[in-house]
């Protein structure tokens, strides 16, 4: 995956990757920082 210009990961890469749509982007935003402060 690659990071856009503010060094963030491209939300649109994480949906296609992982194969779900995510209808509200601060979700998305929300299950990522949780994921990053657990590993």
């Amino acid at each position: 995956m690659n990071r856009n210009s503010t060094g963030c990961r491209d939300p649109g890469a994480i949906e296609e990757r992982i194969g779900y749509t995510f209808n509200d982007r601060a979700l998305l935003t929300r299950a990522l920082t949780r994921l990053a402060y657990t590993l």
